[in-house]
């Protein structure tokens, strides 16, 4: 949407690209992938009906909650107030390392 002039590049992009990596590494495949350049930007616009998980890959639901929380509109993706908000992602929440230990 920048291209058009009626956006702008900022930090929730980043974190769109987050979830892209993370989808990837749990799925093996990207998630918004097309033979065009214009077809994938076709497929990031509409990420909402989009965006689909495999059914022959194993992923818990926070795993899941989580990519969905990255791939989504900027206004409520997560990260958008911050890293701490991602920190706390049930996804994150286990007893074999923290944030600070990793």
């Amino acid at each position: 949407m920048s291209q058009g002039g009626t956006g702008y590049y900022g930090r929730e992009c980043d974190w769109w690209s987050v979830g892209v990596f993370i989808y990837e590494l749990l799925v093996g495949d990207t998630p918004v992938h097309s033979e065009s350049l214009v077809g994938t930007y076709g497929k990031i616009m509409d990420h909402k009906n989009i965006l689909t998980f495999p059914d022959d890959i194993e992923m818990s639901k926070d795993g899941k909650d989580l990519i969905c929380a990255f791939l989504s509109s900027k206004e409520v993706r997560l990260g958008r107030t911050g890293v701490d908000e991602i920190k706390c992602h049930p996804f994150f929440k286990n007893n074999q390392w923290t944030f600070d230990t990793i």
